[in-house]
């Protein structure tokens, strides 16, 4: 797609601020269902850019941004070899070779088209809402572009300019889908895709891929999914007995060390870099170091370039699920924390030998409970 070059309207607009983010150009499309005779097709109407003097645009900014802040969201790239407009069209806009209307009239039309593709099915549209912003007085930020589509019913109003009426009323869970580009991160590194990821994406109520389609992402991986992925990568790796009892412990608890670090930042990772705090506790003669990724690759495992821990997800691979075969318990179980039978080395939990029970110490009130019950109840029936 040949896009027309237009001025840059960063000069002719107002900047709505709060903290250190200004809003640059915001703008509405309404999503809409029309019919050709009897022939049903989904059409758009892009608005008038908001009116940036009052907090309607940084209000919305800061909302969404808290919104990927927790949520479980897609970390990714483009793929240097995709003919999909979304890069080659950010490409353009981060060079100034077209402007924020040009690119948005760029996507919207994409979303129209994947919202028509043969066998989508009915779609759940509203409105999608398109914002460039920025770090305020930071010449080297590009910013970033964010577009969020949000339900019709209990979110945004709009005027007949598709202006935003109120923003109090914002319901996020009416969030159906949501693109962030951080532009600046795009304009250093595509095509090579070396560095921080890019492209994130929330999946929020909607059920459609269309609107990941239009703007390039998708095919991405949850979070949680990757998450647990390289857990079992991990354990997998480590599943050889050339490496002993205690390097694994370490291994893992240096991993997930990490993962608890990233997750507290809120920043994503990486497989090489899982690959690299593996390598740091191997033995320097080991040869599998360096051949975590390799042995990603090759296996069966699905996970995001760049994915985010959770606190929660974090701490998993330390820790075993142990359940009862009849479901009388559940519980987790530190690895650190388990010795076999007749050993002596410290450990408090024992399993013996065969991997078929495990011994559990118990706290002060749980004997006194299980003796008060079970002890008495016996003496009695004796």
């Amino acid at each position: 797609m040949n896009l027309p070059v237009s001025p840059n309207p960063v000069a002719s607009q107002p900047h709505a601020n709060l903290s250190s983010l200004i809003v640059i150009n915001a703008v509405t499309a309404d999503l809409f269902k029309d019919n050709i005779g009897n022939i049903p097709f989904y059409d758009a109407r892009i608005g008038k850019n908001w009116n940036l003097e009052n907090r309607t645009a940084i209000d919305f900014v800061s909302v969404i941004e808290r919104k990927f802040a927790k949520n479980n969201k897609y970390h990714g790239f483009f793929d240097p070899e995709s003919y999909h407009i979304a890069p080659r069209t950010l490409q353009q806009f981060v060079d100034n070779s077209i402007g924020f209307d040009d690119m948005v009239k760029a996507f919207v039309d994409n979303a129209c088209v994947e919202a028509n593709e043969v066998g989508r099915g009915s779609l759940t549209l509203g409105h999608l809402v398109m914002v460039h912003y920025k770090t305020q007085n930071d010449v080297e930020d590009a910013g970033r572009f964010l577009a969020v589509l949000v339900g019709d019913q209990g979110g945004f109003e709009f005027d007949s300019d598709l202006q935003p009426v109120d923003l109090k009323s914002i319901n996020t869970s009416e969030l159906r889908h949501a693109a962030m580009f951080d532009l600046t991160l795009f304009k250093e590194t595509y095509p090579a895709n070396d560095g921080d990821a890019y492209l994130k994406f929330i999946a929020g109520k909607s059920k459609s891929a269309f609107l990941q389609e239009a703007f390039g992402c998708g095919n991405y991986i949850p979070n949680k999914f990757s998450v647990e992925q390289v857990n079992k990568a991990v354990l997998d790796f480590l599943d050889d007995p050339i490496i002993p009892g205690a390097r694994r412990l370490k291994i893992l608890s240096e991993v997930t060390t990490y993962l608890e670090v990233a997750a507290k930042k809120k920043v994503a990772v990486s497989i090489d870099q899982i690959q690299q705090v593996i390598n740091k506790s191997l033995p320097p003669e080991s040869d599998k170091i360096d051949h975590f990724s390799g042995f990603v690759n090759l296996g069966d495992y699905t996970i995001s370039e760049r994915f985010q821990p959770t606190r929660q997800s974090a701490g998993l691979l330390k820790n075993v699920d142990i359940a009862d075969p009849s479901g009388n318990f559940k519980c987790s179980v530190s690895l650190e924390a388990i010795g076999f039978d007749g050993s002596d080395d410290g450990k408090i939990i024992k399993v013996d030998n065969n991997l078929e029970s495990i011994t559990f110490p118990l706290t002060s009130q749980a004997s006194a409970i299980i003796r008060q019950i079970l002890c008495e109840g016996s003496a009695e029936e004796g």
